[in-house]
């Protein structure tokens, strides 16, 4: 985010008077106002203000910045941003109607509008804006890379992927190597992307928060393979440890997984609880447990009590570890988990019905989405299909996938298919399996038969236990 402030202190570094400079952003050299020592001074303090996410603070600074003898674009790019991000969405309107005015063809205003609509889901126009942003700045990565995001998003894959390749064959230096490396994701091209990382940081070594963010990016979209070669890349600090296990025991690397833990000194009753919540992932619940009683005898908070009871329940102890769960209350920070985790315990012990009655007890007591979800599959195991369907009422993309799994499951194939068609296909809060059955079952519907049947594949390769998704491939194949 500096890079613009850093742009304009090389400006300025020539001596101080009106007239015209030249700027170099995102590649670019173009033509500019001088900007004062004064109005620099508080562009900075905006700028640092944002990174702590003091929106309000940022707005002030910039505005301070704009008492200068003349106006920047870039400079009322940003206050628009900020001002609709704190919900002053008309005054960012009319700052970037004076920007136009001031100059018609900026790149900064352009994506500033860009991030304005799709901030309020105005995608048709956001694309516009960052369109008209690319043809403003051709050698500069925002507006491709902010472009292929959206399409993306969209589950346009294709005509993301044609943006960045059109922006390769003219770009160069750091916004070339972040261009390869957002393609190389989209493919989930590994060795793409590690390659891409590195020259990426060779030019701007400060980029390794967006390899980082990259990373996380990969591992939630179900490519932990990928997210490791990203991470392999960067040098280890401690903050990362929790997201290279992640990767790590989702890529299936038993043994990476183990021998991170082994050497993780953990000190505070969060990291063993974050230790012993590893062990149990990796199937060493004897571990786990000795840990998690651990953090426990220092801190008897919610989240020590949630991993006791997981490690006690994964060592056969299920009556211990139904006394300890149900002693989480709503309201803290291991709450829905808590009587979740009792109702696989009850589940484990064969009494699906009171597991049942447990979530629906607690989410009278504390509505929340995942406590419908998990409700509604124990009340499918106590063969209770339509009290089910009804559990999962409601118009989230999380409960709109659950309840399109729960008819797949009651073997209601194309009421399920028609329930995924509801599912939007970019929706974060939906798993990586049904968020995949959802796009397939959206290229369905538009057409595109080979890219639904590649989408199955993945699923049934990541998930073989999915009967359902490999019936609807077998489908596709007749």
């Amino acid at each position: 985010m500096l890079r613009c402030a850093l742009a304009l202190l090389a400006c300025g570094c020539g001596g101080f008077g009106a007239g015209t400079i030249v700027r170099t952003v995102g590649g670019e050299s173009r033509p500019g106002i001088f900007v004062s020592p004064y109005s620099y001074e508080h562009f900075i303090r905006g700028e640092l203000a944002e990174l702590r996410g003091d929106l309000r603070e940022a707005a002030e600074e910039y505005r301070q910045a704009r008492a200068g003898p003349e106006d920047d674009p870039l400079l009322l790019a940003r206050l628009a941003d900020v001002l609709d991000r704190v919900g002053r969405e008309s005054e960012a309107t009319q700052l970037l109607e004076q920007g136009d005015a001031l100059s018609p063809d900026d790149e900064s205003i352009h994506l500033a509008r860009g991030h304005i609509h799709e901030r309020h889901a105005r995608l048709d126009a956001a694309a516009d804006a960052y369109a008209r942003a690319t043809s403003a700045a051709p050698r500069s990565e925002a507006g491709p890379l902010a472009l292929a995001a959206l399409l993306r998003q969209r589950g346009q894959a294709a005509e993301a992927d044609a943006v960045l390749e059109r922006y390769l064959t003219r770009a160069q230096g750091a916004g070339a190597a972040r261009a390869r490396l957002a393609l190389a994701i989209d493919r989930q091209d590994s060795l793409a992307a590690a390659e891409a990382v590195r020259a990426l940081l060779e030019a701007a070594p400060a980029r390794a928060s967006e390899v980082r963010a990259a990373a996380v990016t990969a591992v939630e979209g179900g490519h932990p393979e990928l997210a490791l070669r990203l991470l392999a890349a960067l040098t280890e600090v401690p903050e990362d440890r929790p997201l290279r296990l992640r990767a790590m025991i989702d890529a299936g690397e038993r043994a990476l997984a183990e021998g991170l833990l082994a050497a993780w000194m953990p000190r505070e009753p969060e990291d063993l609880i974050r230790v012993a919540e590893g062990y149990l992932a990796i199937e060493m619940p004897e571990r786990a447990l000795e840990l998690a009683r651990v953090a426990m005898s220092e801190d008897a908070g919610p989240l020590a009590r949630l991993t006791v009871g997981r490690a006690l329940r994964a060592t056969g102890r299920f009556g211990e570890a139904a006394a300890i769960l149900a002693t989480i209350e709503p309201g803290s920070r291991a709450w829905p988990d808590g009587p979740i985790e009792l109702a696989r315990t009850l589940g484990l012990r064969g009494q699906p019905a009171l597991a049942a009655e447990v979530l629906a007890a607690a989410d009278r007591r504390a509505p929340a989405p995942a406590l419908r979800v998990a409700l509604a599959e124990a009340r499918v195991e106590a063969g209770q299909g339509a009290a089910a369907l009804d559990a999962l009422a409601g118009d989230s993309p999380a409960l709109r996938a659950a309840r399109a799994r729960t008819l797949d499951d009651l073997g209601r194939g194309p009421e399920a298919v028609a329930a995924y068609l509801e599912v939007p296909v970019d929706a974060t809060d939906v798993p990586v399996l049904d968020r995949l059955r959802a796009q397939a079952e959206r290229a369905l519907h538009d057409g595109a038969r080979d890219r639904a049947v590649a989408l199955l594949t993945e699923l049934v390769e990541r998930a073989p236990e999915e009967e359902t998704a490999r019936r609807r491939l077998a489908e596709l194949a007749n």
